[in-house]
């Protein structure tokens, strides 16, 4: 069974990397569709066709991140899209080098541009579902951090002004008095403790979410380069 990498890991990108450097003119190639056990619909209406294949190495990348990624762009000469698993299967064939017969390269292009706008279309979604998800993730976090606290103070101001009422009452003897002005006192201190408490934690929430919204921005600026490693005619025989 033959090895499958994937594109971003280290190997393939290795082999991507040898593969730009290698000479790849414009050429006709024959592939032996007899030579595939294959026998699903999509493959057996390949039978003579004749098209183009085009594949570039597309690469986005920001300060913080990068994606790497094929495109691969087919068609038949009747204008018949031909999707990535296709072209994979095409290539995956036994093949001879042939005489150019008369096609051009150029004429795959329009339909690589839309290949290449829809790849950039569903980065861009991506980025932007994932960015929603870890907002909404850390909202959520916030929120958590801050209603345990707002909990805490409401119950320690209640303890105060139930402290505070006891120590108004008429009639206590002195110690009583001094007790429960202790009390308040320590009742106030918790207080006071838990404001500034929640104060700091606020200011940490939003020191943070100030860091996430600084990356976000940082993934918006983004460097798109893309090299072509080869294109090709082909005829299935």
């Amino acid at each position: 069974m033959p090895n499958v990498f994937l594109v971003n890991g280290d190997i393939a990108q290795k082999i991507i990397q040898q593969g730009k450097k290698e000479k790849t003119p414009f050429a006709h190639l024959e592939f032996d569709l007899s030579s595939s056990k294959a026998t699903y619909s999509d493959i057996q209406k390949l039978k003579s066709k004749k098209g183009i294949i085009k594949i570039t190495n597309l690469e986005v990348s920001s300060e913080i991140e990068s994606h790497s990624v094929l495109l691969f762009s087919g068609k038949t000469d009747a204008d018949e899209r031909l999707n990535d698993d296709i072209c994979r299967f095409i290539l995956g064939l036994h093949s001879t080098v042939v005489e150019m017969k008369g096609r051009e390269a150029s004429s795959i292009e329009d339909l690589h541009l839309k290949v290449k706008e829809k790849r950039l279309k569903h980065l861009e979604d991506t980025d932007a579902f994932l960015m929603q998800r870890e907002f909404k993730k850390f909202h959520n976090w916030a929120d958590d951090r801050i209603v345990v606290l707002e909990s805490e103070l409401r119950e320690a101001k209640k303890e105060e002004k139930e402290i505070d009422r006891n120590a108004m009452q008429e009639g206590l003897s002195t110690s009583e008095a001094l007790q429960f002005q202790e009390a308040l006192a320590k009742a106030k201190k918790k207080v006071s403790r838990l404001k500034r408490e929640m104060f700091d934690r606020e200011d940490e929430i939003n020191e943070e979410r100030d860091q996430m919204i600084a990356e976000a921005k940082q993934k918006l600026n983004r460097t798109i380069t893309e090299e072509e490693v080869f294109s090709i005619s082909f005829e299935l025989i």
